[in-house]
């Protein structure tokens, strides 16, 4: 399997994921019999939806932010990475063609993508025990917050890679929304931003 194989299956998985994850329901912790996630079906469906875009057919109708948020996913790393990470993620910079300061400023921007990412995740997620007593976690401001981060990611890279790279990462990720399915019930606008 080339490099190119490998990071474009990664990257249908995360689409495959995103477009699972959209048709979740969050589920209060005492409910979850030991699962690791706070997330769990509450369907399972085995066809598309309307509520469905599938890149492969309509790659313009991918927002840029959502491509770009599960691309950033993909490619960014955990705090403590294993080295099949690190390997990973390496053929991803050569594919992009980063060397030097471009790989540095791109793998430490994404670092703390992915830190925030988590971070923002995992407070909306404490938030759910909360639904039990009425409370119902905002989707909204959640989805605003996500769709900010990944914008002010796209900016701290603009200032982080030389121009030549930060273009090359635009063309590369518009080519990839055609391995993506994105649900359209979690995207706050269908604006390409």
């Amino acid at each position: 399997m080339t490099h190119r194989t490998l990071i474009r299956s990664v990257i249908a998985l995360l689409a495959l994921a995103q477009t699972f994850l959209g048709q979740q329901q969050l589920v209060p912790k005492d409910q979850l019999d030991n699962q690791t996630v706070l997330l769990t079906p509450a369907k399972t469906h085995n066809h598309a939806t309307d509520d469905q875009i599938d890149g492969s057919m309509h790659p313009e109708l991918i927002p840029n932010i959502a491509a770009y948020r599960l691309f950033f996913l993909a490619v960014g790393l955990t705090a403590n990475p294993s080295a099949g990470e690190k390997t990973m993620q390496s053929a991803q910079l050569q594919q992009l063609g980063f060397e030097g300061k471009d790989s540095e400023g791109f793998t430490r921007v994404l670092q703390t993508f992915r830190a925030k990412y988590n971070d923002l995740v995992n407070t909306y997620n404490a938030k759910v025990p909360a639904q039990a007593t009425g409370f119902a976690p905002d989707v909204d401001s959640f989805l605003s917050e996500r769709d900010a981060l990944v914008q002010n990611t796209l900016d701290e890279l603009k200032v982080e890679l030389s121009p030549a790279a930060f273009n090359r990462l635009g063309a590369y990720v518009n080519v990839e929304k055609t391995r993506m399915k994105i649900s359209t019930g979690n995207q706050r606008s269908s604006t390409n931003k």
